[in-house]
């Protein structure tokens, strides 16, 4: 960044000296980019914010779907255990055959065991892991917007948190570099 008596502006490191340059003696008007920048960086965050909520409210809807499975395959594997105690006494009673009884009770331990699999912590612990450092990421940027909520100005704090690199092609074309730019980019 340059001063001089007609303003701040910012001028490109390389084509302040080289004439060849396509960018040779181009001044960015300082106020002008940061605004735009600003802009650029609020729209982002809004972005974010409604991504966020939405995410929030898919994961309530998959916790209760997840705990109504759960109280079904519960009610499942209950039932199976009175079955087997019904095949149990039907064999002791002699309306069943040994072979018979044994065959239905095999049948109904595989889907008891099927059910319990389903019901097992492991399988959910898993998938929450597997998201991990994507979810590190996005919580991580999600601090960062509500440690900087309602910005109204371009900070050098600001900056280092949020922008990589800032690209000035012309008057009205730049290119952003964002820190974040797989959590902003969903």
């Amino acid at each position: 960044m340059s001063r001089s008596k007609n303003g701040t502006y910012y001028l490109c490191r390389y084509g302040d000296t080289n004439p060849n340059a396509s960018c040779y003696r181009f001044r960015a008007d300082a106020p002008a980019l940061e605004n735009a920048v600003l802009q650029e960086l609020n729209s982002h965050i809004k972005r974010f914010l409604a991504l966020e909520a939405c995410r929030k409210d898919q994961s309530g809807k998959k916790k209760t779907s997840e705990e109504s499975d759960r109280k079904h395959y519960q009610k499942k594997v209950e039932r199976l255990e009175r079955e087997k105690t019904e095949l149990y006494e039907k064999y002791k009673d002699g309306r069943f055959s040994r072979e018979d009884y044994l065959v239905q009770k095999r049948e109904c331990d595989a889907k008891v065991e099927e059910y319990r699999k389903l019901l097992s912590p492991k399988e959910t612990e898993a998938e929450d892991s597997a998201g991990g450092t994507e979810n590190a990421e996005r919580e991580s940027v999600a601090e960062l917007i509500q440690q900087h909520s309602n910005l109204d100005k371009l900070t050098p704090e600001i900056q280092e948190a949020f922008i990589e690199r800032v690209d000035v092609y012309s008057a009205d074309r730049m290119k952003i570099t964002w820190k974040f730019a797989r959590v902003f980019d969903e």
